[in-house]
């Protein structure tokens, strides 16, 4: 399975949607210049953090999450919630820094955003490293890798990434696997998260966020998915991709450009030659 990722995610996704993905965010980049982009991409990063702090069980709404991302320290937080937030909005800046400057996720990169996230939450021999014992998650029907393992898997994955061509199917693919190897003690989920931004905003995206409602499919995805053993999880990218396009339709009706109308346009200028 591992040898024939980049084959089968082109087979077995609906590639017109890939493209119809890859459209709209060249209808964004077309409309903007990079300094508003940016911006967008800073506003998405807040609502991305407040998501994925949720997904653990911790609450924090977005107006505290701004004012963290700002070093505002808002008033009836506490402390541990604001560490939480502090530190993945520390490697939320750090991710985006290195993106947006075409620094590509790296082995070294992987662990220097754990570190930031673990930091003062998880002892230094925890911090941005392999975990050095066996760890539970979920029902306990699946078996994180062994510790022997997890450095060859982590080098793999980087390496079964480089041949997938789809920036949102390498990001999906990558965090999926990643949460599944577990390699680290604990903030596995939320480094995964991270990590699809950095895919996304490097290629030219912006950061994802789970509505509340969503949460329990995107855990449940997960679970079945690593349950029956599954490394290519096409339930999973396919929504993945559904939270990217949600994305760049919320940009594109800021800008109240109409993708339907812009796409039957070109076609009809197509026609005419």
């Amino acid at each position: 399975m591992w040898n024939d990722i980049a084959e089968l995610s082109e087979k077995k996704l609906d590639l017109s949607y890939l493209k119809q993905i890859e459209r709209k965010k060249k209808l964004i980049h077309d409309a903007y210049d990079q300094d508003s982009i940016d911006r967008y991409i800073e506003h998405s990063d807040v609502k991305h953090i407040s998501s994925s702090l949720k997904i653990e069980g911790t609450q924090i709404s977005d107006d505290d999450t701004r004012d963290i991302y700002e070093q505002i320290m808002p008033k009836g937080i506490e402390f541990k919630t604001f560490l939480e937030c502090h530190n993945l909005c520390t490697a939320a800046k750090m991710m985006k820094s290195q993106a947006l400057s075409g620094i590509p996720l790296t082995y070294d990169g992987l662990m220097s955003l754990h570190l930031a996230i673990a930091s003062n939450l998880l002892s230094q021999q925890n911090s941005g490293r392999i975990r050095s014992r066996m760890v539970q998650i979920g029902r306990g029907n699946y078996e994180v890798a062994a510790i022997n393992q997890i450095d060859k898997l982590l080098h793999r994955l980087f390496d079964r990434c480089m041949k997938i061509e789809h920036p949102v199917v390498r990001a999906a693919f990558f965090s999926y696997n990643l949460v599944s190897i577990h390699p680290f003690v604990d903030f596995n989920g939320r480094t995964s998260r991270l990590c699809e931004s950095y895919i996304l905003v490097e290629a030219g995206y912006l950061p994802v966020d789970l509505k509340e409602s969503e949460i329990r499919t995107y855990m449940e995805l997960i679970r079945d998915g690593q349950e029956k053993g599954d490394r290519v999880n096409y339930e999973y990218i396919q929504f993945f991709s559904d939270l990217v396009c949600r994305k760049l339709d919320e940009v594109l009706d800021l800008l109240e450009i109409d993708y339907e109308e812009r796409t039957e346009r070109q076609i009809q200028n197509l026609s005419v030659f």
